[in-house]
C-alpha cells in the first residue's frame, strides 16, 4: 500500500520553500566542534613569541664615558695591514705605519685600548693564504677578549672591521 488519500488517488506532496524543492533539510543535531587543537596553537604561539621577543637585540646608542677624572676617550682607527709575504704593519690614524711581529699584538691592543676607544681594521690582499690571514684575526680577536677577562673591562666587546687592501695602502707599506 502506497501514500494514498481518503478517496484512492495517490497524495500529493506540499512543495517546501520559495523554490519549491522537495528535499528535505537534515538538522544537525548535538553537533560540536572541539576547540582543543585550536587553543593549543594559540598557547604556542604566544609561548614561542614571548620567548624569541627576550632574544632580540635592543638598538642602543654607544656613549664615550670619561674615565679616570681624564676627558673624554679619542676614537681612533687602528690599521693591521697584512703582506703578501705575512708580514704585518700597525698604523693609527693617519701616522706611518710600523712592522709589529704577530706574537706581539695582544701587548699592542691592550696598550692601545688604555689610551684610544680603537676601531681595528685588518687589511689584506685576496693573495694572501687563509692561514696567515686567520692567525692574525685570532690574536686580534683574543686580544680583547684577553682584555676584558683580565678584570680590566677596556674594550667591552671587540670591534674589528674587515678590508681588502688598497693601492694607497700598498703604496704606504711598500719601502718597510
Amino acid at each position: 500500500m502506497g501514500a494514498t488519500g481518503i478517496s484512492g488517488a495517490p497524495r500529493q506532496r506540499k512543495l517546501r520553500g520559495k523554490t519549491g524543492s522537495r528535499r528535505r533539510q537534515r538538522r544537525r543535531i548535538g553537533f560540536r566542534m572541539d576547540m582543543t587543537p585550536l587553543v593549543d596553537v594559540a598557547f604556542l604561539l604566544l609561548t614561542f613569541f614571548m620567548l624569541t621577543s627576550n632574544l632580540i637585540t635592543q638598538q642602543a646608542m654607544e656613549l664615550t664615558v670619561v674615565r679616570d677624572g681624564k676627558s673624554a676617550v679619542k676614537h681612533v682607527i687602528h690599521s693591521m695591514i697584512i703582506r703578501d709575504d705575512g708580514s704585518v704593519f700597525s698604523q693609527i690614524d693617519n701616522s706611518t705605519p710600523q712592522k709589529i711581529v704577530v706574537e706581539n699584538i695582544p701587548q699592542l691592543i691592550k696598550n692601545m685600548a688604555k689610551e684610544f676607544d680603537a676601531v681595528t681594521v685588518v687589511k689584506s690582499s685576496e693573495e694572501l693564504s687563509v692561514e696567515a690571514f686567520t692567525n692574525v684575526v685570532d690574536k686580534v680577536y683574543n686580544s680583547y677578549t684577553m682584555i676584558k677577562t683580565q678584570n680590566e673591562v677596556i674594550a667591552e666587546r671587540p670591534k674589528i672591521s674587515i678590508a681588502k687592501l688598497t693601492s694607497d695602502d700598498v703604496q704606504l707599506i711598500k719601502g718597510l
